[in-house]
């Protein structure tokens, strides 16, 4: 549900200030954070040493972190459409990551793309590379080739 209000909630900020001021978005936010506020405590009450300990749930205390600065920021100043309340919705994005602790076949998958990162940077450089060969190459071969216009 929290993944679905999220990818329903207009982004544009002249939306938000003008037709959505007192969006119901934002009231859905506070819902949200009070199940996974909820949920948190649970959890913790049985064990916050475990809890910490698991680099999933540690994920899902950043965003519920971020979550509660975000919504204080709405009930203290009734708004979040300033520049540190887009920092913070910039962070939402990772609530829908929620759902990988749920599901262990996302899990890893995950686990899986992140362990090849260190892989993938050493393609990214050759890539890199390569590109600025022909950058180069492609300056060297045609510089001042093409400097006048034809619009006829």
């Amino acid at each position: 549900m929290s993944s679905l209000q999220l990818a329903a909630q207009p982004s544009n900020s002249r939306i938000e200030e003008s037709v959505f001021h007192h969006p119901p978005w934002n009231y859905l936010d506070a819902v949200f954070w009070a199940v996974f506020m909820l949920e948190f405590v649970i959890r913790c009450s049985i064990g916050w040493r475990l809890y910490f300990l698991d680099w999933w749930n540690l994920m899902d205390f950043s965003i519920l972190v971020s979550t509660t600065v975000e919504v204080a920021l709405f009930i203290f100043t009734s708004r979040t459409s300033g520049s540190i309340g887009r920092v913070f919705r910039l962070v939402r994005c990772l609530r829908p990551l929620r759902m990988l602790n749920k599901a262990e076949s996302l899990k890893n998958v995950v686990s899986a793309v992140v362990g090849s990162l260190p892989s993938v940077t050493y393609v990214v450089i050759l890539y890199v590379a390569f590109t600025m060969i022909f950058a180069i190459l492609g300056l060297q071969l045609f510089m001042a080739l093409f400097y006048s216009c034809n619009d006829d």
